[in-house]
């Protein structure tokens, strides 16, 4: 029985779930000083298992705390699979009412709080109580700045835990709340088509330098429609003054200016269409994301100037994992 109940708990049995299988008190205690069994939390054991998972250290923790406990803030994040946050060794838990008063928390990594949650407000996610999407999201964007709050955002997105029905019921939960004001700007800046936070923070950066891009996810083809490849963050060309009837002269002789007719050829007026197009429809032509040295300020070379100061103190920090298959 306690091996059916550790393999559906990640390798853990409390000392009430023992005791109810029909050991003692005793049988416990001689199962933990010959190192059988692990003491991971108040009154958790780890069985038969070497080196215990993140998520296993959760799991103990919310065990440890009684029934009314459940994960919180970035670690229900975690446990969601939210990316955007900086790897934490924290473990956030919280209690309701006089329930956190009264609990005693032994391990440093743990942090207790008391928070009052409506119901339907938890639910179970591989069997550890924790807060839904939608809440975890409201409470984070209150806690985190900017980046971080808005690669959360932009993460639920993708991942289509929340929709834009769930961002609009958002600064209602945090209205009057510590943080409302910035939170909401978040919320204006989330953009569902970002794939991974560093994407996140480089769309960010590029709006800071006055050049937001007009595609995150752009597709290219070649002349006959095929998908050649899809590039992050692209730049449409700004439009070109036509010049004056006076003016308009044959670049090469023999050429002509004059729009093609409908009888002409299906051939020839493919020839005559964008090199680059989005999803089979005309678009101009998209200035490369590095070119070097353009003589003259367009948003290529604004772009140059902004990626040269682009950096992320330490993109290992950031958690990747459920972020979509965006670094491409």
């Amino acid at each position: 029985m306690l091996r059916r109940v550790a393999g559906v708990q990640d390798g853990l049995v409390t000392r009430a779930q023992a005791l109810d299988a029909g050991l003692s008190r005793h049988d416990i205690d001689h199962l933990v000083s010959v190192g059988r069994w692990r003491p991971l939390a108040r009154a958790v054991y780890l069985v038969n298992v070497e080196t215990p998972s993140r998520r296993c250290r959760i799991r103990a923790a919310v065990l440890s705390l009684g029934p009314l406990a459940h994960a919180v803030f970035g670690t229900a994040a975690e446990l969601h699979g939210l990316a955007g946050l900086p790897r934490r060794d924290e473990i956030h838990v919280a209690l309701p009412g006089r329930a956190a008063k009264l609990a005693r928390v032994s391990d440093q990594a743990i942090v207790l709080h008391q928070l009052e949650h409506p119901p339907g407000s938890v639910l179970r996610v591989a069997g550890i109580a924790v807060t839904t999407p939608l809440r975890t999201v409201a409470e984070l964007i209150l806690r985190e700045r900017r980046y971080p709050a808005v690669s959360v955002l932009d993460s639920a997105l993708w991942q289509r835990l929340l929709g834009p029905e769930d961002l609009a019921v958002i600064p209602a939960l945090i209205r009057g709340r510590r943080g409302a004001v910035a939170a909401r700007g978040y919320l204006a800046e989330a953009d569902g088509r970002a794939q991974s936070p560093l994407e996140t923070r480089t769309r960010l950066r590029c709006v800071d330098g006055k050049v937001p891009p007009d595609a995150l996810q752009l597709a290219v083809r070649d002349h006959d429609g095929y998908l050649l490849g899809i590039g992050d963050l692209g730049w449409r060309a700004p439009p070109r003054h036509r010049r004056s009837r006076r003016s308009r002269s044959p670049r090469h002789p023999g050429s002509s200016l004059r729009r093609p007719s409908p009888a002409e050829p299906a051939a020839q007026r493919r020839l005559d269409r964008p090199p680059l197009h989005l999803d089979g429809h005309p678009r101009p032509p998209l200035h490369p994301l590095c070119r070097p040295r353009c003589h003259r300020r367009s948003p290529s070379s604004s772009i140059m100037r902004l990626t040269g100061h682009l950096s992320i103190e330490n993109p290992a920090n950031l958690m990747i994992n459920g972020g979509g298959p965006g670094g491409r």
